[in-house]
C-alpha cells in the first residue's frame, strides 16, 4: 500500500498563489494536492511538520558560469542539493553553457545559456567568451550563437572591480557599437543581459536596451531611477562581491571592498524600494563561489536588504508548486533555508 506524505507548513509560496498554513499531499514523489485542511489519516499517513516554515519553489541562479573541465552532472548534482532548478549561464570560450544544457535535460535541470560572451578585444572578458574588434565581428558571433540556440546574448560592457586600487579594469564597448549590437540580437529575437560596473557603462547598457544588468557596481542614483523606469532586470552578484575577502588579503583592499559592500547594498535597497526586479544571481565559477550555496546565500542577503518573500518566489517563476509537478521544493523560514529534510531517495530537496 503506498504511504502518502503530507506536510505541514506555516504557508505555501507556489509561485502563484500564497496559501496560509497550507499543507501538501505527496505520493510517489508526486503533488498529489495542495490545501488548507488536508484529510490526515494517522495510521496511515507519513506527517511532516513545518509548521515553522514557508514552503517554496526550488530557485533560479540567474548567474552563474559552468567550468569545462569539471564534470557537468557533478555540477547540476551539486546545485540540485541546494534546492536550484534553474540557471542561467553567464558563458566562457568553450561554450560549456550548451553542453551543460544538454545534461541538464537528462538530470531534470534547466539551463538557459548564452554560450560565449562577447566583449571588447583588448579588454576585460577573455575567459568569459569571445572577442570581437567591431560590429560587423559580434554580428557574425552572434549569428554563430543563434544558430547554436542560445537562450540569450551575453555582453560585457565593462571590466570588474579590483578592490587594491579602488578601480574598475578597462573593458566595454562605446554606446554606438552596444546600441547596434543589442539592436541586432533584439532583430534575432534575443534579449541581451549585460555585465556593466561604473555608471557610465551601466547608463549606456540600459539606454542601449540591454534586458538586464549583471553586477551593476556604483551606479548613480539617476541611473537606479532609469533601471527602474526602463523596467530592466538587475541581478546585483552582491554575495560574489563579498566572497572577494577570501582572495583579497591586505587592509587596503579588505578596507575598499567593505566600501564597496555598503555602496552595493544601497543600491540594492534603492532598487528594491523603486520596484527594480531584482534577481538573485550567484556569479558561481571561480572556486571561491560554491554553486549551490552561494544562491542560496544570495537569496538570503536580499531577503535582509528588503526583498519581501512573495518578490523571492517570484524570481523562481520557471519553477512552480503544483499538482502532478514533482515534489520537491524548499524550506524558508524567512531567514535561512532548509533542505533536503526528507528521504533524498524519494524526495529532492524537502
Amino acid at each position: 500500500m503506498m504511504v502518502r506524505t503530507i506536510l505541514k507548513s506555516k504557508g505555501i509560496y507556489t509561485g502563484s498563489e500564497f496559501i496560509e498554513k497550507g499543507a501538501i499531499i505527496v505520493e510517489n514523489n508526486i503533488v498529489k494536492e495542495i490545501t488548507n485542511s488536508p484529510y490526515i489519516d494517522k495510521t496511515k499517513d507519513d506527517i511532516k511538520d513545518f509548521s515553522n516554515h514557508f514552503i517554496i519553489p526550488l530557485l533560479c541562479d540567474y548567474h552563474l558560469h559552468f567550468q569545462s573541465k569539471k564534470s557537468f552532472m557533478e555540477t547540476i548534482h551539486q546545485l540540485r542539493s541546494y534546492g536550484i532548478s534553474t540557471a542561467f549561464e553567464g558563458g566562457d570560450p568553450d561554450l560549456s553553457g550548451i553542453k551543460a544544457k544538454k545534461e541538464g535535460v537528462v538530470n531534470r535541470f534547466y539551463v538557459k545559456t548564452s554560450g560565449a560572451a562577447l566583449y571588447k578585444s583588448g579588454g576585460y572578458g577573455g575567459f568569459l567568451g569571445r572577442g570581437v574588434n567591431n560590429t560587423n565581428e559580434a554580428k557574425i558571433m552572434i549569428k554563430k550563437l543563434y544558430s547554436l540556440n542560445v537562450d540569450y546574448i551575453k555582453i560585457v560592457n565593462s571590466g570588474i572591480f579590483l578592490p587594491e586600487s579602488n578601480t574598475i579594469t578597462d573593458g566595454g564597448f562605446k554606446a554606438d557599437e552596444l546600441s547596434e549590437m543589442i539592436g541586432f540580437c533584439n532583430h534575432l529575437g534575443l534579449d541581451v543581459y549585460c555585465h556593466a560596473n561604473g555608471e557610465r557603462a551601466i547608463r549606456e547598457a540600459v539606454l542601449a536596451g540591454a534586458k538586464a544588468i549583471i553586477h551593476g557596481f556604483f551606479p548613480s542614483q539617476a541611473t537606479i531611477s532609469l533601471i527602474s523606469d526602463r523596467g530592466v532586470i538587475f541581478i546585483p552578484t552582491l554575495y560574489a562581491l563579498k566572497s572577494l575577502k577570501t582572495i583579497y588579503k591586505t587592509q587596503k583592499a579588505r578596507d575598499n571592498l567593505s566600501k564597496a559592500e555598503e555602496t552595493h547594498m544601497e543600491t540594492i535597497r534603492r532598487s528594491i524600494e523603486l520596484k527594480v526586479k531584482v534577481l538573485p544571481g550567484s556569479d558561481s565559477g571561480p572556486f571561491f563561489i560554491p554553486y549551490g550555496k552561494a544562491c542560496q546565500e544570495e537569496a538570503v542577503l536580499l531577503r535582509q536588504l528588503g526583498m519581501t518573500i512573495d518578490d523571492l518566489v517570484k524570481s523562481s517563476k520557471i519553477n512552480q508548486i503544483s499538482q502532478g509537478n514533482e515534489a520537491a521544493f524548499l524550506l524558508f523560514n524567512g531567514s535561512t533555508f532548509t533542505g533536503p529534510e526528507i528521504n533524498k531517495d524519494e524526495m529532492q530537496n524537502v
